[in-house]
């Protein structure tokens, strides 16, 4: 046999035995999923942390309505919902719906739920979210109406905070979640080894689309260069929180790929009450601050273009971003020159707090590490405490913080960040002003389209004039991930087990 013909027949051999191994390789029954922390707590009611949320939210937990895949809602545990009248929404509850310990979905049941996050006594970090609901009135078991203080245009938007929870368990057991994760959710979790791993396997009585992975395992893998040679090795199928220059690695991989979910504004927020630090009470002084940092160097060197600086806090997609505003300018010499008008020609000393990879977050570390030589260039000395995510919540919910670095992910119905964040009967942390509560009230009250944009443009310019927070950048959620893992694509950060698919 002639030698070229003999290379051409044990080439084809090859690609036939190569496509019969990848015809006849069965998918993996389970994958691992890299996260940068392990969770807070298993009660979706009480801790509002990031990956907590990301882990428990995409497997046990579920709420009202979700988000589609093109960022509209959609059905959840309701099937359909109407406005009654500028007050009052009615749901109508999916039926046969069973939690992972086998009791049913019930009207009952929604409102334990969100009367247990509301609940001041609670102390459920999400009431801000849902302080909107003024009650919540079970009309027949399957059907439920909330009553909002005033109208309220971004009510589904807040009810994707508002978990519903197994009520028998609860009032069986008050810390039956602390024991044990109950949900409605596709996946239920069957171990926890605190740092080490979550373990969950698909629920078979799930509602809805059945998981293709039998066994879901969540590992917190704190190094995010560890995180992606775990991808690399095949230890692990998907990342999150990827570092941005790992990106052209897996990009150029033919086995790994990278997703991109979402964006999440990242923010340093200020005690602008001036009970930490008198100084940040004077809006020259935050104004200041915006004009003393380098956003540009932050995105094009530190996140290497995976994000775009923040424009006064708000999201471009939400009703009334006003276009014609820009990100406060790199000048020093504004800021030195506001701070002298301010009586602080001189500086002052702050502290800020702050969690490496807290809530997805890029870089954390060198961000902050950046803006506090920014601020020192205009006299502002700044004294960076990194600490652990429950230590830091805790802290926060105290009211004990100067300065702290955080995040706010994007949703469909953007705004609610103003009404959680800066609203007096909110969280009300850091931030209280008479006149910014009477233009959020404005804005969400306004249920027609145009008076929302309207009301929205008047909100932004005064938020972003007010200056509570140093507003940096919306950074794109990163993701690397198995070649052959497949992912439906929606516009927020979380992972539904129900999701993911495996194509070779």
């Amino acid at each position: 046999m002639p030698r070229r013909l003999v290379t051409v027949t044990l080439i084809a051999l090859l690609a036939a035995t190569l496509l019969l191994a990848r015809v006849n390789a069965a998918p993996p029954t389970q994958i691992t999923i890299a996260v940068p922390s392990d969770i807070v707590s298993m009660d979706p009611h009480a801790t509002s942390d990031f990956v907590t949320n990301q882990v428990m939210t995409g497997t046990v937990y579920e709420t009202l309505v979700k988000v589609g895949t093109k960022g509209e809602y959609e059905p959840a545990l309701a099937v359909s919902w109407k406005i009654l009248d500028n007050q009052t929404w009615e749901f109508r509850l999916r039926p046969n719906v069973k939690f992972h310990n086998g009791e049913p979905l019930t009207a009952d049941a929604v409102k334990f739920s969100l009367d247990r996050c509301l609940n001041p006594a609670n102390r459920c970090p999400r009431r801000g979210q849902l302080s909107v609901a003024q009650s919540v009135e079970v009309v027949d078991p399957m059907t439920v109406r909330i009553k909002t203080e005033g109208a309220f245009a971004a009510l589904p938007s807040a009810l994707m905070f508002g978990f519903i929870v197994a009520p028998r368990a609860v009032q069986t057991d008050p810390q039956a979640l602390q024991k044990q994760a109950i949900g409605t959710g596709a996946m239920r979790l069957v171990e926890w080894q605190r740092g080490q791993r979550l373990v969950f396997e698909r629920f078979n009585d799930y509602w809805g689309k059945k998981p293709q992975f039998e066994r879901v395992i969540y590992r917190p893998i704190p190094d995010e260069i560890a995180r992606v040679a775990a991808l690399q090795a095949g230890e692990v199928h998907l990342v999150t929180a990827m570092p941005p220059e790992m990106v052209p690695v897996l990009t150029r991989n033919p086995k790994t790929a990278v997703a991109r979910r979402g964006q999440r504004q990242i923010y340093i927020g200020m005690d602008a009450t001036g009970t930490n630090l008198k100084p940040l009470a004077d809006v020259r002084v935050r104004q200041a601050m915006n004009y003393a940092v380098n956003k540009d160097v932050l995105v094009s060197r530190i996140l290497e273009g995976n994000a775009v600086p923040n424009v006064g806090g708000m999201f471009p997609q939400a009703p009334g971003f006003d276009t014609r505003l820009r990100p406060y300018p790199h000048d020093p010499g504004r800021a030195k020159r506001l701070l002298a008008e301010a009586g602080y020609a001189d500086g002052f000393e702050v502290t800020l707090n702050f969690v490496p990879g807290l809530e997805g977050s890029l870089k954390t570390k060198e961000v902050v590490e950046s803006v506090a030589s920014d601020l020192g260039n205009v006299g502002i000395r700044v004294r960076l405490v990194q600490m652990e995510a429950a230590a830091f919540w805790d802290g926060y919910f105290g009211k004990k913080y100067q300065m702290y670095l955080l995040t706010w992910g994007t949703s469909p119905e953007a705004g609610l960040y103003y009404r959680t964040l800066l609203h007096s009967r909110t969280r009300g942390l850091y931030y209280r002003n008479s006149k910014t509560d009477e233009l959020i009230d404005a804005w969400f009250a306004a249920l027609e389209p145009r008076q929302r944009v309207e009301t929205g443009r008047v909100l932004h310019r005064h938020v972003y004039e007010q200056a509570p927070f140093i507003f940096l950048f919306n950074q794109f959620s990163l993701f690397g991930m198995s070649a052959s893992l497949t992912w439906v694509e929606r516009p927020i950060e979380v992972i539904w087990a129900y999701d993911l698919g495996w194509q070779e």
